[in-house]
């Protein structure tokens, strides 16, 4: 029955194992060399400690030494090293939990589980505030093994949401639209909105938010994270302008997989490659939106972006670069 291993949703895999464990003192808690040093099996045999994407070494230190402990082992994630004997074991013994958050554009798990939560809270919603409460739904995202790789995927944030209606559930039995307009989740700035903002050029938005986005990623790395994914979109606006919309023939070719392996190195001898996967989801979704820009715009964009870091690795100034790169797209 122990060690366990639940990844995904923080709030999912309390919410399980409380359900599981009714009767059990739940312990947060990573501090695991303390824990197995101080345990009492007199004291503390109701307990079960819970430890939040603890290291590899704490999690051999649980298969070692931790005998008579109860031990459950949360991480945001799938990520987590299968080679260790306690991973191993856990899986043969099926004791992996899958919590995992819904993934963006899977509105309908997002509303199964917002109704569960309501649920538990004698409490439910009116329609339009669920599609609202959607709408502004906080994103996160996250690192997921697939096809035996790791790549980032966008999911909602529901941990961050719950938090948000608990707030709410405090005075209300039922939730309205007017009770979700000044909800406030965080004050951290999703890349993917504010690259949408940019291409809408609602630029007074964008250099609003851009320092929050600096403080968090680096000068750098919002640059990179932003030429990374106006390449993404260039892609994508150059197949729905060829007419290539179909979700699956443009997942191959945003993954290169159409020249990959088609042609020999000069030894006539085909080459090592890595496929970068990418979501099915997100590539569905940027398929049914509207072009907000002409590849060729995108394209102009990116260029401008690269000035950008050549200067700022020169002699640039931040603190006016990057907002003049900005206000650059109001003429693209």
């Amino acid at each position: 029955m122990f060690p366990r291993i639940y990844f995904g949703s923080f709030t999912l895999a309390m919410e399980k194992i409380r359900q599981e464990f009714p009767d059990k003192i739940l312990v947060l808690d990573n501090n695991v060399e303390k824990i197995i040093n101080n345990y009492s099996v007199f004291f503390d045999n109701k307990n079960i400690y819970i430890h939040t994407n603890i290291s590899n070494e704490n999690i051999k230190l649980i298969s070692e030494k931790a005998k008579e402990t109860k031990h459950i082992l949360l991480f945001e994630d799938d990520s987590f090293d299968g080679r260790l004997s306690l991973v191993s074991k856990a899986k043969k013994n099926d004791l992996i939990f899958d919590c995992s958050y819904p993934l963006l554009g899977d509105d309908n798990k997002l509303r199964r589980l917002v109704n569960n939560f309501l649920f538990l809270h004698n409490s439910n919603i009116d329609s339009q505030a669920m599609n609202f409460l959607i709408n502004i739904c906080p994103l996160y995202r996250i690192k997921s093994k697939q096809a035996n790789s790791k790549k980032e995927i966008i999911c909602y944030d529901i941990d961050l949401l719950f938090k948000e209606l608990e707030k709410i559930l405090s005075y209300r039995d039922k939730i309205f639209v007017s009770d979700l307009q000044d909800s406030v989740f965080n004050e951290e700035v999703d890349i993917f909105t504010f690259i949408n903002n940019l291409l809408e050029r609602n630029l007074e938005y964008c250099l609003e938010k851009i320092n929050i986005l600096i403080n968090s990623m680096g000068e750098q790395g919002f640059l990179l994270v932003l030429l990374s994914q106006l390449q993404f979109l260039f892609v994508l606006y150059d197949c729905k302008e060829k007419n290539i919309i179909q979700p699956d023939k443009v997942q191959e070719i945003v993954e290169c997989k159409d020249l990959l392996g088609k042609y020999l190195n000069e030894d006539y001898i085909v080459p090592e490659y890595t496929i970068k996967n990418q979501n099915p989801v997100r590539i569905k979704i940027e398929l049914s939106k509207p072009n907000a820009m002409s590849s060729k715009q995108i394209l102009t964009i990116m260029k401008n972006v690269v000035d950008t870091i050549v200067d700022l690795r020169t002699s640039g100034n931040a603190s006016t670069s990057i907002p003049l790169l900005i206000s650059k797209t109001r003429f693209v």
